[in-house]
This record gives structure tokens, sequence and C-alpha cells, in this order.
């Protein structure tokens, strides 16, 4: 594995891409349509030099949007795990071992000038299993050089939030288990790129694009797959959320549209490099127009509700928004496999304060719910979970609001949801 044994070294560009400074408006020169793009030789000097990062630990700054450098629209942050490993590992015996959890980073801000300097960090990143990208913008103040990945302030320990959502020109779609029909072969990566942009909205046909197997392709059932375009204006988490969550030709998780939400960039490791099913690389690149044109500002718009990342601690009170934070983050802070379990935790931490009268239940279902949604969980179940938690604890504690308030919130699981709903 020593080809993923990447160390830090000086780079002017600190992922091996060109300046992100540059003004060149172009795709691809040179490159053609029918023409697939595999990833740069690992060995070559394309390293990452977190060393660069800006690191001020000791200021406090409010949250503030539009004003910082990280806010730029061609732009995109970068994470590096403390050790954890971010790309799967197969093992000799065909088993398979997933992401493992990090809950500290390196935040950097990446520019990204056009789809060629995105490529040449993607080209990059497949090959740092330790690397990763999310939507959102770094919040000034965050130590960069030891970060968890936060939308919002955690109650618990006092950690400020450390990434907020922005509007970029960069769309990244996740593709997951999309059938793959008899015709296609799932390792002919520029037809598998062809095949899928068509199944996407007509504003993308047609425009330029990269394509990217994803650790799990080739391993798992199905077409799994990430498509990068660039739009003609910048958007939001949220609005590509509103824009691409209902289409039904093919399911995109809009998971990743929020600002915290990691995308995951490296190969998966092999442990016999033989067994690689895509050995000349995960990329490929289409040409075509520059730029997809996304639905009016008013087809995308939603009603803005206030994060708990942006108001000060010294504000959320002890027996009322503070508990839903904890349970929000509860679900934000999931790991894969584990969402489930999470909103039944988070329903149970806000359930007793419901029935006790100190929490609202809209506003608590609408925040659960939408928190949910943002993870890529279906509303339907998440509303069942809700509904499910609260009637326990009104089954279980038939008490005056005054002794409801002494109670703990109780912590159900998924078994005993599953067991006691019927599903």
């Amino acid at each position: 594995m020593s080809e993923h044994d990447i160390h830090d070294t000086e780079n002017p560009h600190p992922f091996g891409g060109r300046d992100a400074g540059s003004s060149e408006d172009t795709n691809a020169p040179g490159k053609r349509e029918d023409q697939s793009t595999t990833s740069a030789d690992p060995a070559q000097d394309n390293r990452v030099d977190f060393r660069t990062l800006a690191a001020d630990a000791k200021r406090d700054y409010p949250l503030r949007r539009g004003k910082l450098a990280t806010d730029d629209e061609w732009s995109f942050t970068a994470l590096r795990s403390k050790g954890p490993r971010l790309a799967k590992l197969v093992n000799r015996n065909g088993d398979i071992s997933d992401y493992d959890s990090a809950a500290r980073f390196q935040m950097m801000k990446v520019d990204i000038a056009n789809l060629q300097s995105l490529f040449d960090l993607l080209s990059t990143l497949q090959h740092r299993p330790d690397c990763c990208l999310v939507h959102g913008a770094i919040v000034e103040g965050t130590n960069t050089n030891y970060a968890r990945r936060l939308m919002r302030d955690d109650m618990k320990t006092g950690e400020r939030a450390t990434l907020f959502d922005v509007p970029r020109r960069l769309l990244a779609l996740d593709l997951d288990s999309v059938p793959c029909p008899d015709w296609l072969d799932p390792r002919d990566l520029e037809a598998v790129t062809r095949y899928l942009r068509k199944l996407l909205p007509e504003a993308f046909h047609g425009v330029a694009c990269i394509g990217a197997a994803t650790g799990s392709h080739l391993l798992k059932p199905g077409l799994r797959y990430r498509l990068f375009f660039m739009l003609d204006r910048a958007l939001t988490g949220t609005e590509k959320r509103n824009w691409l969550k209902d289409w039904s030709k093919v399911k995109i998780d809009v998971s990743i549209f929020s600002c915290n939400q990691v995308i995951y960039t490296g190969a998966p490791i092999f442990e016999d490099i033989s067994a690689d099913p895509l050995p000349n690389g995960r990329l490929v690149w289409l040409d075509g127009a520059r730029f997809v044109k996304p639905p009016s500002a008013d087809v995308l718009k939603t009603t803005e509700r206030r994060s708990f990342a942006q108001r000060p601690l010294q504000y959320a009170k002890a027996g009322d928004h503070s508990l839903l934070s904890l349970a929000i983050g509860e679900i934000e802070q999931a790991q894969v496999g584990d969402r489930h379990s999470a909103i039944l935790r988070a329903c149970g931490i806000v359930a007793l304060s419901i029935l006790s009268g100190e929490l609202d239940e809209g506003t608590a279902r609408q925040e659960i719910v939408e928190a949910a949604i943002a993870a890529g969980k279906d509303e339907r179940e998440t509303e069942e979970c809700f509904d499910w938690v609260l009637e326990r604890e009104h089954e279980k504690y038939r008490l005056t609001p005054d002794e409801l308030r002494a109670q703990e919130g109780r912590v159900y699981d998924e078994d005993e949801f599953e067991e006691e709903s019927g599903q």
C-alpha cells in the first residue's frame, strides 16, 4: 500500500492542481468528448501541504456570512483526517472495511477556477485516503488544524460551529445503486458517465462534466458514481437540495449538499492491488457546454430557518432550544448506517421537553425532520420515529409537568423501534 503512503511536502498549490487564480476559461484543451481521462500517476509529486493552513484558535468571532475568504463561490473546502482512513479498504479475502470514523480534521479552502482545476484536484485526492471535500465554508475563528465538522454549536462541549452553507459554483451529484442496464459495461467509465448524465434533468444534457467512480463502484451492485458540473450561477446547498431532491429518473443523494457532509474522494485501498477492477483510475472527462443553467431563484426559494449555529451559546435556553440543538446534532454527526438510530436518539432527547410544555412540538418536529432529510433519510420514516417515541414517552410517564421536567430523556434503539412498530 506504499502508493497511498504520501507524506506532506512543500508545494505552491497545496493539492497539486493548476494555479487557483488562473483566469483561463476552458474546459479541457485537447480533450474530446469521446476520450476518457484517467488519473495522474500517484508517484508524481501532487501532494498536500497542510502546513500552509492558517490556524488561529485564539480568535472567537461570531459567525458571519459573505465576508470571509472561504465564502468564494469558486472554491470548496478540503479536509484531512487526523489519522482515520477516509477510503474503503478491500482485504485480500475480499472483505470490505468501511470508512473509519474521523472526528477531527485539518481544514483549508481550495480554489476551483474551472473543471480543469477540479480534475487536477480530484486526480490527486483519489490517491489521498486521508482527505475529502465538504460543501460548506469555514467559519472565521475556527482552529483549522484541529476542527470538528460542526454546522451548529455543540451544546455539550461548548465548541462553536465550524462550517456554514454558502453559494458554490461547483455541483457534486452522488448517484448510488443506480441499476445497470445489460448493455452497459460498468467498467467503461466514459459510457457510464454518458448514461448517467442522460438520466439527469435536461439542463445537464450536453454539459461538460467529470465522472468519478466511488469507492463502492464494482464492489457492490449497481452504478455508484459521482458527477461534477459547474453552474452558471452559484447556489447554496439548500437551493441545490430543493432543485434535485424530487427528481424521479434517478435517485440523487441530496445529503452531500449539507455544509458539513463528507464528499469522499479517495479510491479504495486494495491489499491485493491486482484485485482493483479499475487499475487505470476512476475519473473520466466529458466535454460539452461550460455551465449548467439551474432554475430561477424564485423556483428554488425556500423558507429560511435560523440555524442554531448562528446565535451565541448564551442565548440558547437550557430547557428549550439547547436540547433541540443536541437532538439535531445527533442526526448531523451520525455516520452512514447509524442515521436511523440517531433519529430515534434525537426524538428521545426532546420528547420529555415537548410533553412538559417546555418545547413546542411543531418546532421540534420540523427541525428534526429537516435535519433527517438533509442527512438523506426519508421524511415519512422520520415522522413515524418522532410519533413513536413521543407516544412511548406519553404512555410510560403519565406524570405531571413538574414530574416530567425531573425526568431524563430516554434513549431508544433501532431494534426496539422495529419490534414495536412492526417494521
